[in-house]
C-alpha cells in the first residue's frame, strides 16, 4: 500500500462550535485513535480532501505538531448535500499486527459474457480484508476471464492470498445482458422451434 503524509496541529477545543471554528479556518476536524490516549486534531482541507477523494486506500502518516503516527483513515464524515468533509478518524496502525481495512477492488482481464455482447457490471468497489497494512497490495484483484453471461463472481470465488473479510456471498461483479442480446436469443429460439416444426 501506498502512504501519504499528512501536517495537522493538535486542538483542545471540541463540540459543534468548535468544530465550525475549525472548519471555517480551511481545515477538518479529525481524531487519531488506537492503542493510545484519543488525540483531537485539525487538518487543512485540501490536504485530506486527497486521501478520501481517491480510489485508493493509503497507509498515513500524521505529523502533528512534530510528532509523527502511523495511521489509516477508518470513518468519514461528510456534509449530506455538498459532500463536503466534516469529520475523519484516523485509527494508529499497531505495529506488525493485523487489522481490519478496506482495499479497493480492480478488475482484470475480458469476462467471457462481454466477449458474447454483455456489459462487465462492478457490484463493489472495496473489500474488507484483514492483514497488516504496510505488507498490503494497492488493490484487490478480480480475475473475471471465465464469468459468462448473466452470471455474478463472489468474494467465496476470489483466488488471492489475502484474507477477505467481506461476506463470502456478497456479489463483486456480474455480466449484464443487454436487451438486444435477450431479444435476439429469444428470436434464435423460435426460429429453431419453427425449423423443428
Amino acid at each position: 500500500m501506498k502512504t501519504i503524509e499528512l501536517k495537522g496541529v493538535k486542538r483542545a477545543e471540541t463540540g459543534s462550535n468548535a468544530n465550525k471554528h475549525v472548519r471555517a479556518q480551511g481545515m477538518v476536524p479529525a481524531i487519531i485513535y488506537g492503542n493510545a490516549d484519543p488525540e483531537q486534531i485539525s487538518l487543512p482541507y485540501n490536504d485530506v480532501a486527497k486521501a478520501l477523494f481517491t480510489p485508493n486506500t493509503y497507509i498515513v502518516s500524521l505529523e502533528i505538531d512534530g510528532s509523527k503516527t502511523v495511521s489509516i483513515i477508518r470513518e468519514a464524515q461528510y456534509h449530506p448535500v455538498t459532500d463536503r468533509i466534516l469529520h475523519v478518524d484516523f485509527y494508529r496502525i499497531p505495529d506488525g499486527e493485523s487489522i481490519e481495512f478496506e482495499l479497493p477492488v480492480r478488475l482484470v482481464g475480458t469476462a467471457a459474457g462481454v466477449r458474447n455482447g454483455g456489459r462487465l457490471v462492478p457490484l463493489t468497489r472495496r473489500l474488507k480484508v484483514r492483514g497488516i497494512p504496510v505488507q498490503m497490495p494497492e488493490f484487490v484483484e478480480v480475475d473475471v476471464t471465465d464469468l459468462e453471461l448473466g452470471k455474478t463472481i463472489r468474494v467465496s470465488e476470489i483466488d488471492t492470498d489475502i484474507e477477505l473479510i467481506s461476506p463470502p456471498s456478497a456479489g463483486v461483479a456480474m455480466v449484464d445482458i443487454p436487451r438486444a442480446v435477450r431479444t435476439g436469443e429469444a428470436g434464435g429460439e423460435e426460429e429453431g422451434e419453427e425449423e423443428e416444426v
